[in-house]
């Protein structure tokens, strides 16, 4: 799989976004402009890379 920076970018952060929940977490990735992404739109967007995050609910 090849993601450019900026993709690879977006899925670190619905990752890091769906185990830790959009505390601390979300603040720190807000310092960098990457506003915290929640439920729907990081599952939608998982789906698109393809990336099964979260497993097979």
């Amino acid at each position: 799989m090849s993601l450019t920076g900026f993709e690879s970018a977006i899925v670190e952060t619905v990752v890091v976004n769906q185990i830790f929940g959009n505390g601390m977490i979300g603040d720190y990735y807000e310092s960098f402009g990457i506003k915290p992404i929640t439920g729907k739109q990081s599952l939608m967007i998982c789906q698109v890379h393809r990336e099964g995050c979260g497993g097979d609910k």
